[in-house]
């Protein structure tokens, strides 16, 4: 059975504690943490959502927050590997 220390989280060294909730359907796949979501499908057109601001994810921020985009995008492909 594969393991993995939760000795760095419990000491606060890490920010590996930082939990995601991860979805695949047939037209794409998606992560989010307790402030963003990010929406990938297989149109290749990213979407990011506030979901503490914009609770019915109306508002695409994908192109205003780059850097949470990519942030979120890396986190996914890490999951989904």
């Amino acid at each position: 059975m594969d393991g993995k220390s939760l000795l760095p989280v419990l000491a606060g060294d890490t920010d590996e504690h930082k939990r995601y909730q991860v979805s695949e359907l047939l037209n794409g796949r998606a992560i989010a943490d307790r402030k963003y979501k990010y929406i990938e499908t297989y149109n290749d057109i990213p979407e990011l959502n506030d979901l503490e601001l914009d609770p019915g994810e109306r508002r695409n921020l994908a192109g205003e927050l780059p850097e949470a985009a990519a942030e979120l995008e890396k986190q996914l492909k890490k999951a989904c590997k």
